[in-house]
């Protein structure tokens, strides 16, 4: 309790008796404003793609909020679209969510915890007792019915524990996740001198910004001339994924049926837990004689 002493005499306070429960305990959903965060995994794979979403939920009014998150140290991150502001129900209260959601791709494997995160805010409080002023005007009672609390939410540490890779096959693309290769050419019928396109492209969810340009194989029997590759990120709000494109211009310097080999793709799939490899399909290509003599060497 608390006392002070006027004039000779000792006044108390009643005594309060408080019980703190760890915060995994508490009713968050009771609430009238709270945060979560969750990830998709607690055990992945080095480079394996794990979705960390962070989540506000509030019943109440709002002014500055500013929230902190980790540094997210021993993680690649990278965003996950834009912020999303949706309304849900949770035990039958009404609740307004603000969702940010991020991809993470461990870089080490061990025991890895992420800090938790904080928000702090000030909150509007009703005053349901507030007297109006002294001429009872409803516009004193209008601007004195809230009041603004400061509030500091946190969220709990997360701890992973990542797994290693198993050894690495020989032409180990250094992908994880789920990919695909595929090749085409512009067109399959063509002259000496005249030239056809060949596109690869790999694509899929994971760390899909380190795919690097497939081993081609040796067309000796060809003039081979690289153009730019270019990457496009897939929309899905769901996962990081996207895909690399690689073309090369060929011009045939004999005449005959020429065929381009299978490409090969190595990654390594978080689902089975094991190395799989992918192939494209050879390709034909029928070489006609040129129309004119031409110096191709």
């Amino acid at each position: 309790p608390a006392k002070v002493e006027l004039d000779g005499r000792v006044y108390r306070s009643r005594a309060f008796t408080l019980t703190i429960v760890d915060a995994s305990e508490a009713p968050k959903e009771e609430s009238s404003i709270f945060l979560d965060a969750k990830v998709s995994s607690l055990t992945p794979y080095v480079g394996e793609q794990v979705i960390f979403t962070w989540r506000l939920y509030r019943r109440v009014r709002l002014t500055g909020a500013d929230a902190s998150f980790p540094d997210f140290d021993s993680f690649s991150v990278e965003d996950i679209g834009e912020q999303k502001d949706f309304s849900t129900t949770l035990n039958g209260q009404r609740y307004d969510v603000t969702e940010i959601r991020k991809a993470l791709f461990p870089l080490e494997a061990g025991e890895i915890t992420l800090p938790g995160t904080s928000l702090t805010a000030d909150v509007m409080v009703e005053q349901k007792n507030q007297r109006r002023g002294r001429n009872g005007s409803l516009f004193d009672d209008f601007f004195a019915r809230g009041q603004a609390q400061r509030k500091i939410l946190r969220t709990k540490p997360i701890v992973f524990q990542v797994k290693p890779l198993p050894a690495a096959p020989a032409g180990f693309s250094g992908l994880v996740g789920d990919f695909k290769i595929n090749a085409q050419v512009s067109k399959r019928h063509l002259k000496v001198g005249e030239s056809t396109t060949l596109t690869v492209s790999v694509s899929g969810t994971g760390n899909w910004k380190t795919i690097g340009e497939p081993d081609f194989p040796e067309l000796t029997t060809f003039k081979i001339y690289s153009d730019r590759s270019t990457a496009t990120e897939s929309k899905s709000s769901q996962n990081r994924g996207g895909r690399k494109v690689f073309r090369k211009a060929l011009v045939p310097l004999q005449e005959g049926q020429h065929t381009i080999p299978k490409l090969s793709l190595s990654y390594f799939d978080t689902k089975s837990g094991d190395y799989r490899k992918k192939y494209t399909r050879s390709i034909a290509l029928m070489i006609s004689p040129s129309d004119e003599a031409e110096d191709l060497k």
